[in-house]
């Protein structure tokens, strides 16, 4: 079947650039023209076309019809795109590179805006997104612009924004799991210089995707329970525009439980063959979990037999300010923001019904940027001038559960608090050379000092609880401490990140690109559970060189467009997270060298007003390549980096059209499909996870007008079982697997009034 698809989706595909050219014969309405969508990928308002960038851009209709509603949705429609999603975060990788830890003191190496806010922590963007008027996927290191942690390239969720003529609307949906959600707005001026708009949206699912063996309790486990909302103000005044943004969030939602599969012979308590030879699942009788004596008895992803669901009580809530004014010498803008989360989280890691994997996480974050930048544009030239600043305030209070474990029989608790300050200043220009030539240069220079302050702990006495988060009233062994860090509690890193491109407008629709650029990611402290004081590591940061030829072309009067892209990247110090030498739990360290070597290739194609298609491919040739990568005796060189499959193809056929009556049809079907990969960096046969395909649909009736909208979809709807994330855990006599959602179907329907 794997075969088939690839053969029919790659053919396809390369049969539409054949067929284009004469279908423009037939058909050149201007209504068949492939809609421009604007972004502001390097600042300032462009074509995606005319961008020297390898991206993917979404407007809020392509988000409807993919039926996105989870940050985590994106990733299946993009070329060498993923979402880690585990352990109650989420987490962007981009050509192989991106963040493969539990750990959630440590920055991703692809970075998340909203609105242009930086949101430092993966956990930060796990509530569901809402009134997004587009979202853009920038590939490749973004740091001249975006800032910090840009190594793999920055995610950017732009809001609508208040207008100044009265629009509102309202969406229900229900779904599978008696899954209600409704998302509402209103915005409209409230002066000649005053517009605000306030929207927002909450879901609860009554009932979960898990059944609870222990209690014999189905549809118990993974209810969703979340609500957000923003409200806006826009000041227009004589010489200065002032946009004023405050938003709250809470999720009490309870995630999917964990698959977690027992490893060791009941005899030797050695780890058994199949483990060695990855055939181990669930029902392999000669494998146990040490904690309950037995393995889980079956296969099935969403049955539990645990004694903590796995539940959020998370917070988050910030203000910002946007000023942009006209100055003799540009346009200054200046964006102040703050951002605080409350991460409130437990689960049950080995899915047992006594404590012996037990996890508490309390993680609490207090963040404040200030960007300050000056826009300039010539005749023949722009260029943009800045300075940035973050202050991050983390706190940690996780704690570990062991107490009825046959190998442990403790409690152990991770308090510390990391502080953060970064200031960075940037330059980015675009000069003419000629009609067709232009020269691209950006600087950025970053300096930053991380402070980290705490210990791990056994603790004993009573539970001290705080909502979810619990931890011991008194510290009984100290495992290690900051104080104790060889390196010292603290780190200085300094770094001057170039980017050098050139761009060839050959006509209006063709482009061709170049560039090499360098990107930057904090170096930090293992943030984990370090059961000794060698595990609590300070590793370096991570450095990348990349190399990229591309082309944008638009063509078949407006009908067709082809983009491609070839890329290589460099990387020193490569930040990854394994099982150190006698570590009980995985820490993060530096992997020295890694490349990377791959390709992508976009195709849309509108063969007349009713047909939209769509089809990408992304290629990835990674691997470690230092000689001196040796972990546990193992020489790790040639091993390919997690979340890194070789091959990936997403497809999308949408048919709009009209059915008479005033009423049109909206059909949309996305697939998806991701080959086989690695998990974790040692790539044992346990953590290499069978490549899979996710099929969504979606139809929606509509009428001319577009007032109203009544849809109906489905999610995964072959429900196709996919792990997305796994932590090998041979210590604790486990593997824990993370699955995707399961199919889930529904009704959607939406009114606006305006």
């Amino acid at each position: 079947m794997k075969q088939r698809y690839l053969t029919t989706t790659i053919l396809a595909a390369l049969s539409l650039a054949a067929v284009a050219q004469e279908q423009q014969k037939k058909e050149t309405k201007d209504d068949a023209k492939i809609e421009r969508i604007l972004v502001t990928a390097q600042k300032r308002i462009e074509s995606v076309q005319d961008i020297g960038i390898s991206m993917s851009a979404f407007n809020d209709t392509d988000l409807a019809d993919m039926n996105i509603g989870e940050s985590v949705d994106i990733a299946g429609q993009i070329p060498n795109v993923q979402v880690n999603h585990g352990f109650g975060q989420n987490s962007f990788n981009i050509r192989g590179i991106g963040i493969n830890e539990y750990a959630a003191n440590n920055d991703a190496p692809v970075a998340t805006h909203i609105d242009e806010i930086y949101q430092s922590k993966s956990f930060m963007v796990t509530l569901g997104i809402f009134d997004v008027q587009r979202v853009e996927v920038l590939k490749g290191p973004q740091g001249t612009l975006f800032g910090r942690n840009t190594t793999g390239g920055s995610v950017n969720f732009i809001t609508n924004k208040p207008t100044q003529t009265f629009e509102s609307g309202i969406s229900y949906s229900l779904g599978s799991y008696n899954t209600h959600k409704a998302e509402a707005f209103i915005s409209n001026s409230l002066s000649e210089n005053v517009a605000g708009r306030i929207s927002g949206f909450f879901t609860k699912q009554n009932k979960g995707v898990a059944d609870n063996t222990v209690d014999g309790k189905t549809d118990d486990i993974g209810k969703i329970d979340e609500m957000a909302f923003r409200t806006q103000l826009e000041w227009d005044l004589d010489d200065i525009t002032a946009l004023w943004t405050a938003h709250y969030g809470r999720d009490k939602s309870e995630l999917f439980p964990y698959q977690a599969i027992g490893v060791l012979d009941p005899v030797t308590f050695q780890l058994c063959p199949q483990y060695h030879d990855g055939s181990v699942t669930g029902a392999t009788a000669g494998c146990i979990n040490p904690a309950i004596g037995t393995n889980e008895g079956d296969t099935a992803p969403f049955t539990s037999t645990q004694n903590l669901y796995p539940k959020n009580n998370n917070t988050s809530w910030g203000t910002s300010l946007h000023l942009n004014t006209e100055t003799t010498f540009g346009e200054l803008t200046s964006i102040s923001a703050f951002e605080y989360f409350e991460r409130d989280f437990q689960e049950d890691a080995d899915n047992s019904p006594i404590r012996s994997v037990d996890v508490y996480y309390y993680n609490k974050i207090e963040q404040f940027t200030q960007e300050l930048r000056l826009s300039v544009n010539g005749d023949n030239y722009n260029y943009l001038v800045g300075l940035f600043y973050e202050h991050d305030n983390y706190v940690n209070l996780n704690a570990l559960d062991l107490t009825d474990h046959p190998s442990f029989g403790y409690i152990t608790n991770n308090d510390f608090n990391q502080k953060v300050d970064a200031l960075g200043a940037f330059f980015h220009s675009q000069y003419q050379l000629t009609e067709q030539w232009q020269l691209i240069a950006g600087l950025r220079y970053t300096d930053e000092k991380t402070v980290f302050e705490g210990q791990h702990y056994l603790g004993g006495g009573e539970f001290l609880i705080n909502e979810i988060a619990q931890h011991s009233s008194d510290v009984v062994t100290v495992l290690a401490t900051s104080d104790n860090i060889p390196d010292g509690n603290e780190r200085n890193d300094e770094n001057l990140s170039y980017k050098l491109g050139l761009d060839w407008a050959i006509d209006d629709d063709v482009l061709l690109y170049t560039s090499i650029s360098t990107g930057f990611r904090s170096g930090g402290f293992n943030g984990g559970f370090p059961f000794t004081q060698a595990e609590l590591t300070n590793f370096d940061a991570e450095e990348m060189t990349a190399y990229e030829i591309g082309f944008k072309s638009t063509l078949a009067d407006g009908q067709l467009q082809l983009n491609a892209a070839t890329f290589l990247y460099d990387y020193e110090n490569l930040q990854v997270n394994i099982d150190l030498p006698g570590s009980v739990a995985p820490a993060t360290t530096n992997a020295t060298d890694s490349r990377t070597f791959g390709a992508e290739f976009d195709l849309y194609w509108k063969p007349n007003a009713d047909w939209d298609i769509k089809f990408g491919a992304g290629y990835l040739d990674a691997k470690f390549n230092a000689d001196f990568f040796i972990n546990s005796g193992v020489n790790l060189k040639g091993n390919r980096p997690p979340n890194s499959p070789k091959l990936t193809l997403s497809t999308m056929f949408r048919y709009d059209a009209s059915i008479g009556d005033n009423l049109n049809v909206r059909a949309t079907t996305n697939i998806s499909w991701r080959d086989e990969q690695y998990l974790e960096t040692e790539n044992k046969p346990s953590n290499l996870v069978d490549a899979y395909s996710v099929t969504d649909v979606r139809v929606t009736l509509y009428p001319d007008s577009e007032q109203w909208e009544v849809s109906l979809w489905g999610k995964n709807v072959f429900d196709k079982e996919y792990i997305t994330y796994v932590n090998d855990l041979p210590s604790f006599g486990f593997i824990l697997n993370i699955y995707g959602a399961p199919a889930t179907y529904g009704i959607s329907v939406n009114y606006k009034w305006d």
